[in-house]
């Protein structure tokens, strides 16, 4: 098959077929907003129970009720989406078991095909030569694998760490039925952090994610608690048209040789969409790395055309017709 959506197709319709069932489908599970997205079905057949979907992938095993039957499947080891079938006679304890052992195929392919994906991402991200492109992109290429709901940033520390500078930051507004990415309101400010925070804990060294409900105080689900006051400092709240507040924040530190250079913010609407962290993190921790090296290459760059610039303001002066006490 050439994509994604021919798999589906194919595992659904010769599934179908072969049991000589009545519909079949195949669903994605999206862990940050908690639903299911029916990627392929069976002509006429759209309506399927998302209860007995959530039931299946909670329990980690097939669930048959009168009439239907849903089989987990994972990707890489975290649940990733169910195949579904409808048949009027109970499916037997062998026709469950080839279904168990054809989901567990469908995940593992659809799993290899999301990395070459990635791959090509990340190859194309590494040709960019404008450490802004490399940002604006990674933000965008970022929500087809983390598929955040309300907003990713991009944020660079400053020498004295006391402060983030927003690089680049988008927020997920609704379109019709469709969503798109706008630039936010605060590209190009710079965020206050405390300093008695990185005197007595460093730079951020673990990735944090932490939650608040009902626009309260943030706490922390995972991570050291002590960098609540840099969620509190990076949250993006509600300052737009068409914006809402944030559940769930994820705090993914950009370091490099040992130094914070800055911050990967990822945040949804429902508290605790990333959990469990575990699965976001291969993905996360590739698009960090080639962060961290654009950052610090980008610091480099700066750091020398400053350094040439005073060279030749000092040539320009030295060599300018002035008295020798001047010199």
């Amino acid at each position: 098959c050439g994509d994604e959506c021919g798999v589906s197709a194919a595992v659904v319709h010769r599934t179908v077929s072969a049991l000589e069932a009545e519909a079949g489908c195949l669903a994605l599970y999206d862990a940050i907003s908690g639903d299911f997205d029916v990627v392929s079905h069976t002509r006429g057949h759209t309506d399927w129970p998302a209860p007995l979907f959530a039931r299946a992938l909670a329990e980690g095993h097939v669930v048959q009720t009168p009439g239907e039957l849903a089989v987990p499947f994972a990707g890489g080891a975290h649940p990733s989406g169910v195949l579904a079938l409808r048949r009027a006679l109970p499916f037997s304890r062998h026709e469950r078991q080839a279904l168990r052992g054809i989901a567990a195929k469908v995940g593992a392919e659809l799993e290899r095909r999301r990395d070459h994906i990635l791959d090509d991402v990340l190859d194309a991200l590494l040709k960019k030569t404008k450490p802004i492109d490399v940002y604006t992109h990674t933000v965008r290429e970022l929500r087809r694998f983390v598929h955040y709901d309300h907003s990713a940033a991009i944020m660079t520390s400053t020498r004295e760490m006391h402060q983030l500078v927003v690089r680049v930051e988008k927020v997920v507004i609704a379109k019709g039925s469709s969503e798109t990415l706008q630039d936010s309101p605060r590209v190009g400010h710079e965020l206050a952090l405390d300093p008695d925070l990185y005197r007595t804990l460093g730079p951020l060294e673990q990735p944090v994610h932490a939650v608040r409900y009902g626009g309260g105080a943030w706490h922390v689900m995972s991570g050291d608690e002590r960098v609540l006051s840099m969620c509190a400092a990076t949250a993006l709240n509600s300052a737009g048209e068409g914006m809402t507040q944030e559940g769930s924040l994820l705090l993914w530190p950009l370091t490099f040789g040992g130094q914070m250079l800055g911050v990967l913010r990822v945040s949804a609407q429902r508290p605790g969409a990333f959990e469990p962290l575990q699965a976001h993190m291969r993905v996360l921790e590739r698009f960090a790395r080639l962060l961290s090296v654009t950052i610090y290459r980008s610091d480099l760059y700066y750091q020398s055309e400053r350094q040439l610039q005073a060279v030749k303001e000092l040539s320009r002066l030295t060599t300018h017709q002035i008295g020798r006490a001047h010199v």
